[in-house]
């Protein structure tokens, strides 16, 4: 507010305590009952931030996610984004209650339905017995059996669940999108770990059309398109081109 010189407020100047909200004391104030606000008032609140190096920690951190997710939601709602998703990357465990933390099963309903999907990684393929990624390797099966009863909560309570393995033998692609199908997760196979490059495989081509998460079967997730040491895409319109043309439900 330093930089204010004038503030022209449309109410009776002892109506608001302490205004005008922290402006310094040489700008000028005029109080006029006929000012309107071009477009949304939007009236600053000031925190007083501690000397710390140290992040405040919420008493509850999954109503913490909560409130902000929902935040999120209403932010889209409000300006009318109809086809706007929100995917969890990871933490499906939040999906589960939890009563140590005081996080009932209302609140993860409550969470299920501001959600519309959540991704888990190395469900499959693509981690060792210490949590040390390894590509094309077998995900132990208690790790893969924990991941499956957490997926499956998290689907009870509305969230479409999506599996991104790593791996790269025709076999084991085909055998996690069956074990996805199987399971009713929509699955992601990356051959590349970077996630710099379209993946040349085909399976599991859903014929049906998508208009949402929950209709998709398959989808690519394409993070580093353009790394120096990637020859795939030779332009921005090669790299459109070669979108168009993969048979993926989803980007």
């Amino acid at each position: 507010m330093s930089k204010f010189k004038k503030i022209v407020v449309a109410k009776k100047k002892d109506s608001i305590k302490d205004a005008p909200w922290g402006a310094p004391s040489d700008c000028v104030v005029e109080w006029n009952l006929n000012a309107k606000p071009k477009g949304t008032l939007f009236v600053p609140s000031f925190v007083e931030v501690q000397k710390t190096t140290t992040t405040p920690t919420p008493t509850n951190y999954r109503r913490a996610m909560l409130q902000l997710i929902e935040d999120i939601r209403n932010y889209a709602t409000k300006r009318n984004y109809p086809s706007f998703a929100i995917i969890n990357n990871g933490g499906v465990g939040i999906f589960e209650p939890n009563a140590e933390h005081d996080w009932t099963l209302e609140d993860t309903k409550r969470f299920g339905s501001i959600v519309d999907a959540v991704t888990v990684e190395d469900i499959n393929y693509g981690t060792d017995i210490d949590w040390n990624m390894a590509d094309n390797q077998e995900t132990p099966k208690e790790y893969r059996d924990e991941f499956y009863r957490l997926m499956g909560i998290s689907q009870n309570v509305g969230v479409r669940s999506l599996v991104i393995d790593y791996c790269s033998d025709e076999d084991k692609i085909k055998k996690s999108f069956e074990l996805s199908k199987t399971n009713g997760f929509g699955d992601c196979v990356c051959t590349d770990r970077e996630l710099t490059s379209i993946s040349t495989y085909e399976f599991n081509h859903n014929t049906n059309n998508c208009y949402n998460i929950k209709d998709i079967d398959n989808f690519l997730v394409l993070l580093n398109p353009t790394p120096d040491s990637n020859t795939q895409f030779t332009d921005k319109q090669d790299y459109i081109n070669k979108l168009k043309n993969t048979w993926f439900d989803w980007f």
